[in-house]
């Protein structure tokens, strides 16, 4: 079963084929703890060793995961056994096939086409698996002509390159590494160490920008906004708010993490007033004034000009204006993580 390797039969197919045949020159390795180490063998499905690994793979992880390499080697064997036996190269020059060599050409190819098999199984290509079964139960013990085993070949690799085509990747430009996956530090160190409850926002604001869907990280970056609002509430003791209604003159309160930003923001400043109007003139009432006055002003500024409009489906935001105003975002986190702490 010698003879170089036959030009692709499909023309619209030929970049596939090369792109598929060109992985097999790289190294089957994945990243480990301390470096590149060799791939381990796995006995279960990609989707179960997935579980336990980064949603965000580069393509040495894709290939290694998938076990490209192996359904390389397969696929090109079954392309080079499809083009033999439709043009009789590995009989005997022209002569009448004898049982035997049908039997045995016949159990090369179940071969082939059970590895195959086992391949998608671990890659958890579900549609390709039956077609490949169904194969297989043509070939299992029979001793068919090179046409028939020419046209399951076609039939095994028709069924794997279906299976490639309905997969889907998303790519992720160069320069967002997997770093940024799920980054709780996406706004530094402090500002997730202070306001633990943001993590998931903080984490969905990375992933994304990462992804391009900027609408959506600004939406999630307000409500990492909301977590230092509450927390500077808490610090100036404001954990509740009290209501009156004018008809019954009886009064209720609410906690704050049930107060829309504008009712929170109004008793904010009137209790910053107060707190530091009660200070002496020194550095201290300096250092809350210029604490407490700009965080006020660019938590209203970031309401009226970005949080409102995302909320209420009145925005769309593109690459560059989310990253300006995650800018915002991440200046007024650092600054509120210097002073003050998430209060449940």
């Amino acid at each position: 079963m010698s003879g170089a390797d036959p030009a692709p039969l499909w023309g619209n197919r030929q970049n596939q084929w090369e792109a598929l045949g060109a992985l097999l020159v790289y190294p089957r390795v994945t990243r480990g703890v301390t470096g590149i180490e060799p791939i381990t063998e796995y006995a279960c499905g990609i989707r179960q060793r997935l579980s336990q690994c980064p949603k965000v793979l580069s393509p040495l992880d894709i290939m290694n995961e998938l076990r490209l390499e192996n359904l390389c080697d397969s696929l090109i064997e079954l392309r080079r056994l499809q083009s033999h036996h439709e043009n009789h190269d590995c009989w005997l020059m022209g002569a009448e096939a004898s049982e035997k060599d049908k039997e045995e050409f016949t159990g090369y190819l179940y071969t082939v086409v059970d590895e195959l098999r086992k391949q998608c199984t671990e890659a958890d290509f579900f549609t390709a698996h039956p077609l490949l079964e169904r194969i297989q139960n043509h070939l299992e013990g029979k001793a068919l002509s090179p046409e028939v085993l020419a046209v399951e070949a076609r039939h095994a690799i028709e069924a794997m390159l279906s299976e490639f085509e309905a997969r889907t990747y998303m790519f992720i430009p160069s320069g967002m590494g997997r770093s940024n996956w799920n980054n709780k530090s996406y706004f530094g160190e402090a500002v997730a160490k202070a306001f633990p409850s943001a993590i998931p926002d903080i984490e969905r604001t990375s992933n994304c920008m990462m992804t391009s869907c900027h609408t959506a990280a600004v939406f999630h970056s307000m409500r990492v906004v909301e977590w230092g609002l509450r927390g500077l509430c808490a610090d100036i003791g404001l954990i509740r708010v009290k209501r009156t209604f004018k008809a019954t003159k009886k009064s209720s309160y609410t906690p704050i993490n049930y107060v829309d930003w504008e009712t929170m923001l109004n008793q904010l400043q009137d209790r910053v007033d107060s707190r530091i109007n009660k200070m002496k003139r020194g550095r201290q009432k300096q250092k809350a004034q210029e604490f407490y006055y700009p965080a006020l002003q660019d938590i209203r500024g970031i309401r009226d000009a970005w949080r409102n409009h995302v909320m209420h489906s009145r925005a769309i935001y593109g690459a560059a204006d989310a990253a300006a105003i995650l800018g915002h975002v991440n200046r007024l986190m650092t600054t509120l993580s210097t002073k003050i702490r998430e209060v449940k």
